[in-house]
Parts: structure tokens; sequence; C-alpha cells
């Protein structure tokens, strides 16, 4: 599958190029074809009396992909893999620009710089170019700027940006999570970083030889980071920066919340006051609170399981009042929850709960066991009374 997923992006590098009217070059090509079958697919692409024929083909093909798709399905059961042989990945590549690669990645560039959503509930990737691409985290495929350069590819609920092939000057993508998702993304240098709910990053999409790798965050994220010990790793959350060589941490620091925390599972840490040199060690197991008002930074003993449990899709409450729960409740579940009810907003709770088990009426009606209340819901808005 791997050389079928090499010939679908070589299918669509020749299809952009044919698109934008740009020389094909020798590169392009991937070393799979010989000149015969460059010119014949290129002619095939290129002439207007193969259209119809792309067409009918088309047409053909989409009113038997369930049948075939079906029969594919079948003999792909056994549990050993198998390779296509070399020959009959190159006729698939042929087959596929006969199709009409040209149509369909022309609807796929489209998609490339599509507006922001009205309604905001989708993850979306805002490139250097001001190219803005809506992340469905239920799709495989490249990932484009404005020029039709591979700056990553999305495998799903990820964004990876080893191995794109870019110039060595700092070039940045910012991703946006909406209430109620998070993202994964995988760094050109190994790093892994996963995103929660209500959080925006931005990165570069390659990071450059003799400089630190740096990245700038606002909201939550866990972070783990790849060994480098000539390039320090620096995550500035505002006026507080992380600098980590090699480690696993989660950082918050969500717009309109009093604290930035620092929690370190693996490694160490100093942080960096923006007004101030001197830098403040964390070691494992412990949770470092910025206040952003007063500038100082309080170390204590950290709750690991609690502070992460967010990447698996868990919530954990310990002894905390119900209005301190309500925003995180926001983010998980994205929806908005106004509670008028001042004795159950100081009522203190303890309690575990799965944004992928319970919805947010099931986590409701749990607490109503403990402090009876009503509610409404409607358009993902909850009124608590």
């Amino acid at each position: 599958m791997a050389d079928f997923k090499r010939i679908m992006r070589l299918s669509k590098r020749i299809a952009d190029a044919i698109l934008k009217e740009k020389k094909i070059e020798d590169d392009d090509w991937g070393g799979h074809f010989d000149q015969k079958n460059r010119d014949y697919i290129y002619n095939r692409l290129t002439d207007s009396e193969a259209l119809g024929q792309r067409e009918d083909l088309r047409n053909e093909f989409e009113n038997s992909k369930e049948r075939v798709w079906a029969e594919l399905d079948e003999r792909s059961r056994p549990t050993h893999s198998f390779h296509l042989p070399i020959f009959i990945t190159k006729i698939a590549a042929i087959f596929i620009c006969l199709l009409g690669l040209g149509f369909l990645y022309t609807s796929h560039l489209k998609d490339q710089t599509k507006e922001l959503p009205e309604d905001g509930n989708v993850i979306t990737l805002i490139m250097d170019d001001g190219t803005v691409k809506a992340i469905n985290t239920e799709k495989e495929e490249e990932l484009l700027n404005a020029k039709g350069q591979i700056v990553g590819e999305q495998e799903k609920g990820t964004l990876n940006y080893m191995g794109a092939a870019l110039s060595e000057e700092l070039v940045y993508n910012e991703i946006k999570v909406p209430y109620g998702k998070t993202i994964k993304l995988l760094l050109s240098d190994g790093t892994h970083v996963q995103l929660n709910a209500g959080t925006s990053m931005r990165y570069p999409i390659k990071f450059v030889k003799g400089n630190e790798r740096q990245v700038f965050l606002e909201g939550e994220a866990f972070f783990v980071v790849a060994k480098d010990s000539l390039h320090a790793f620096r995550i500035q959350m505002g006026d507080l920066e992380v600098k980590v060589l090699g480690t696993r941490l989660n950082v918050a620091s969500y717009a309109g919340e009093p604290e930035i925390k620092t929690v370190l599972v693996e490694g160490s840490v100093a942080l960096y006051d923006a007004e101030s040199p001197k830098e403040t060690l964390l070691t494992p197991g412990h949770l470092a609170t910025w206040d952003k008002e007063d500038k100082k930074i309080l170390i204590t003993e950290a709750d690991v399981e609690r502070c992460t449990v967010w990447t698996k899709g868990g919530l954990i409450f310990r002894g905390m009042a119900f209005g301190d729960m309500i925003k995180k409740l926001e983010r998980a579940y994205n929806v908005s929850i106004t509670c008028t009810n001042q004795e159950l907003n100081n009522e203190i709770f303890s309690a575990n709960f799965h944004v992928g088990v319970e919805s947010i009426e099931q986590v409701l009606d749990y607490i109503k066991l403990q402090y009876p209340f009503d509610y409404t819901i409607e358009n993902q808005r909850i009124n608590i009374n």
C-alpha cells in the first residue's frame, strides 16, 4: 500500500503541474516511468478529445466502485500482508491519470484554500502564505501551500511534517483547535505534540539547523520532545518560556485564565520569565504554576495522571468547585454552560469521565445525583438553574 500511496502522490503532482501550465521536471516523475510512458500519460491528460473518454470512464468507474471495493475488501481479509508488483503499480498510476486526476486534483486545491467556516467548529490550519485549510481528521492527504508545494502530510488525526523537502528558512504554520476536538502533530524534528480543545499553536514546518527550536502556544498541549543537545526546544506562552532539551511534559496556558501550568512527566526543563533572566528548574512529577499577574512561579508535587488524562479522552476532577469544572466541560464537549445556581457553583465534586464514552447529558445527570438541579440544552447551549 505504500507503493500505491506514492503513486497517488506522484499523479497529483503531475496533474497539478499540468493544471498550472508548469514544466514537468524529471524529478517530478520519481523515476517510475520511461520516456515513452511519460509522453503517453502527458498526451492523454492534455488531449481535449480524451476528455470525453475520461468522463465516460469516470462515470463507469463510479457506477462500479462499490462492487469493486467490496471485492477488494473480501480479498484483503487474510492477515498476511501483500505487495503489488511494480509493473501493476505503474499500470495503476496510468489508469488513475486516465480517470482524470486532473479534475479530482482541482477540487483538492480548492479545498486547501477554503475560508474559515462560519461556525468555527472545525480544526483549521493557517499557512505562512495565508492559505487556510479545514482539517477533517478522517482524511489522509498531502498538506499543500498556495504554490502547490508539499509541506507535510495529514494521516487522519495527525499532521506529519517530517521529511518535507523545503528551503532552509523558517516558515510557520498555525493550527487552531476548537472546543470538542483534539489533534496531534509530528514536527520535523520528530517531536510529538497533542493539542487539547480550545488550543492554538504556531510552529515552523521545518526547524532550521543552527537555530533553536521554538513554538508559540495558547491553550493546552502534551509534548514528547525529540532529544537534540545542540538545539534547545522552547515553548513560548506569552511572557513565560519553557526551555526543553528532550522530555515529556504537559503545558496549559489558556487565554482568560490567571495561571500557566507546566507538569513535567520525564526529563528536565527550565522556566523563564520574559522580564527576568532567572531560570526555575522543574523535575519530573512536579507542577510549576506561574501567576500571570504577579509573575511568580510556585513548584508543587503534581497529580500527573489528572493533568495528562485528557490525552486519552479523560476528565478527572478532584475536590473541584462546579463553577471551576464548567470551563473544562465546555472545552471537552464543545458546549456553552451558564449556571445561575450559585450554591451549585460553589459545591465541591470529585469525579472521572471519558469524553468518548459519556455524553454531556450523562455527565450532568451524574452530578445531579449528588446535587439535584434542572437544566435545558438547546443548540449546544446549556442553562442550569
